[in-house]
């Protein structure tokens, strides 16, 4: 456990918008802060950050995700208490006092320590081997030949690896910690052929892979000797460092992004150096490997607009297409560049005119469904047999399906249609109905059980059946509403001289322990913040609640009362509540009765009571109405 005075006092040091303003893009609304949530496939703007009445907590609408500082540092880096409640006190320069922590916790901090320090070491080798007259000399001409500026080559951290199979693991010492660490971050290879380790870059011009805060997860290296292969290598994954997670130049790129709400999507290292080289801040790289859904999610966070930038040749175009498929899921605007004659982003800048030419490229951007138009024509034409057309066009169809086509603008789906009636001598209203029959299984997902609907009300042997869904549901709701503006107002007990409901009144078993956090701490004069109850509750699903509650309170306190109606908020629910337990407990009595032989008067008492508080009639037996 950590002391409670550090993560009181890092908590107090921490603005929450800044921090997750970091990560996620975020806008004021009200009160509040808003933005796409993190932690799913948002695309409602579903996640809020509250930093208003003494509170600092963040909440998805739609996911259900929410928590602390702490618990966002957590879940986004997939790292432990502990590691977020340091990197966030360096990040306020806060010392932390000393405690134990579990032996599970304390290794795998430990690991991940020994690996990021190894990477560390790794960097400033290759930066010093860089700048070593004889080690350096071919990776300095490359630097030189490809164009990159000295400030660039410092700001990305380029260095490069000598062709010695060991000069790297020279540099360790006999120390078998320390090579052990080198060989969990993956700079080590253990030999085949006998005892010992060889270095796992050699020969190559290195680019550091940076996690957002800039600090090196892994390494990329691109051969220096044309004879070598393979032309890249990536660090192989580890705990810190995975390809599908990792954009390239994403933590010298992200100011740029946010500022602009463009990001443009490159290929490889040094065409994200050579964008930036030449001016596009906004540009990162996807290490070579297919566009992730993860990628996505991480750029729908910080942009609108997506440029996908692949070179002009066949590969270029496949990956082009793997990441439109990918990116056309998230809310985003995405575009598709392909430069021309198969040139990349660093022979265009380079050249003359380079930012000129580079910006023409940008400006010629299509969107993706334009993009998909031309390539299927081109394709259709190639057909020789009726088969194969019919393939083609169903493939396509299928295409334009996933990408949205029949719930995008009508007059932009229609011009798209009648292009492809035209192309294929086909009549648009046939398009038209296989693109709604594609439609419907693009958008079919497997689903659960569908919600029951409500049952009918029930008899028991003559008598009302005391646990009627409506009156659990009433009496779960006016439970919520209670806690919620306590939650919300946690000083309007004290301000109203209002006596606390008793905890045995809340049934419903996640209101009960809610119930019991909330009225102990006010009656104890505690906090009842949402950060404080992430704090020192175990239990995720009050966590959940106390979340959700938070918000509703807020409409209800917030939300102008009826002008005939003078009640505070809290008398409101609180009359509310109470109404509802009269109506539960005359019902009960009434469950009790013999009807056929009870006094008229009872049951008619009964009655009256139910029917002030608005029973519902159908759960009304017969008998007893007549």
């Amino acid at each position: 456990m950590a002391d409670r005075s550090d993560v009181d006092r890092v908590k107090e040091a921490t603005n929450l918008v800044e921090l997750i303003g970091t990560h996620v893009a975020l806008q004021p609304r009200g009160r509040e802060h808003v933005g796409l949530c993190p932690f799913h496939d948002d695309q409602n703007a579903s996640f809020c950050v509250v930093t208003h009445k003494s509170q600092a907590f963040y909440k998805c609408h739609s996911c259900g995700a929410s928590g602390d500082a702490f618990t966002f540092i957590q879940n986004y880096l997939r790292i432990d208490f502990r590691e977020a409640l340091t990197m966030l006190a360096d990040k306020a320069g806060i010392t932390l006092s000393s405690r134990p922590s579990s032996p599970e916790d304390k290794q795998r901090r430990s690991n991940r320590e020994r690996v990021t320090a190894a990477n560390r070491f790794a960097q400033d080798f290759f930066r010093r081997c860089l700048e070593h007259p004889e080690h350096g000399r071919v990776a300095r001409q490359v630097i030189e030949t490809r164009g990159m500026s000295s400030e660039v080559v410092e700001s990305f951290m380029v260095g490069c690896a000598p062709a010695g199979w060991d000069t790297f693991l020279n540099t360790l010492g006999n120390r078998s910690e320390t090579i052990e660490s080198a060989r969990m971050a993956g700079l080590l290879r253990e030999r085949t052929n006998g005892p010992g380790n060889y270095d796992y870059f050699r020969n190559r011009l290195i680019f550091p892979i940076c996690d957002e805060s800039g600090t090196p997860i892994a390494f990329g290296g691109r051969i220096l000797d044309p004879e070598d292969n393979p032309k890249y290598l990536n660090s192989p994954e580890t705990e810190l460092f995975q390809k599908g997670r990792t954009l390239y130049g994403l933590h010298l790129a992200r100011k740029s992004i946010m500022d602009q709400q463009v990001a443009i999507v490159t290929e490889g290292y040094t065409d994200v150096i050579a964008c930036h080289q030449g001016g596009f801040r906004n540009a990162v790289g996807t290490l070579g490997t297919a566009m992730t859904d993860d990628h996505a999610r991480i750029l729908s966070r910080i942009a609108n607009t997506v440029i996908l930038l692949f070179d002009g040749d066949e590969a270029g175009q496949r990956a082009a297409e793997r990441a439109m498929e990918v990116m056309i899921n998230h809310p985003v605007d995405v575009f598709i560049c392909i430069l021309p004659d198969g040139r990349d982003p660093a022979d265009i800048l380079t050249g003359d005119r380079g930012r000129e030419r580079f910006d023409a490229a940008l400006e010629a951007r299509i969107t993706v469904l334009d993009y998909m138009l031309d390539r299927f024509s081109r394709d259709y034409i190639k057909q020789e047999t009726m088969a194969g057309r019919q393939q083609a066009i169903e493939g396509f169809i299928a295409t334009l399906a996933r990408l949205g086509l029949a719930r995008t603008q009508p007059i932009r789906r229609a011009m798209i249609i009648n292009q492809v009636s035209e192309l294929t001598d086909m009549p648009s209203s046939v398009i038209e109905s296989m693109l709604a029959d594609a439609d419907t299984v693009a958008r079919s997902r497997p689903t659960g059980q569908p919600m029951p609907s409500d049952p009918e009300p029930q008899e028991v042997d003559g008598m009302f059946n005391p646990h009627l869904p409506e009156v659990s549901n009433r009496r779960r709701l006016a439970e919520q509403e209670y806690l919620a503006v306590l939650l919300f107002d946690d000083e309007a007990p004290h301000r109203e001289g209002h006596t606390l409901l008793e905890i045995d009144c809340f049934i419903d078993d996640r209101n009960r322990a809610l119930a019991h956090e909330v009225l102990t701490r006010i009656a104890q004069g505690g906090s009842t913040t949402i950060h404080d109850l992430h704090r020192e509750v175990a239990d995720e699903r009050i966590h959940e609640l106390a979340s959700n509650l938070w918000f509703k309170g807020q409409r209800l306190v917030d939300e102008p009362a009826d002008d005939y109606d003078s009640r505070s908020p809290l008398q409101r629910v609180t009359e509310a509540f109470q109404a509802c337990m009269n109506h539960a407990h005359a019902q009960q009595r009434l469950s009790q009765l013999d009807v056929s032989a009870s006094n008229p008067g009872v049951l008619l008492e009964a009655l009256r009571t139910i029917r002030e508080q608005g029973p519902n009639a159908a759960a009304i037996h017969r008998n007893a109405r007549n």
